[in-house]
């Protein structure tokens, strides 16, 4: 569950996912939700981004929706 953090301006507000600690801005004007954390598409692979450096190898991992 999404949590309001803070409103940020008129159409931005910045949000948190408790379970996870996953940060988001709602964009009120198109009703999306942006994630402020790296993400790959579900064909990804968490192996390969760590192999890469994109993320380090101690990094906390987290599948969230559809991503």
């Amino acid at each position: 569950m999404l949590k309001k953090i803070k409103k940020i301006d008129d159409d931005s507000t910045l949000l948190r996912d408790d379970r996870t600690g996953i940060a988001a801005i709602h964009n009120g004007r198109d009703g999306l939700n942006y994630t402020l954390h790296p993400s790959i598409d579900k064909t990804g692979s968490v192996r390969g981004m760590k192999k890469l450096g994109y993320w380090g190898k101690d990094d906390r991992v987290v599948r969230t929706g559809s991503y």
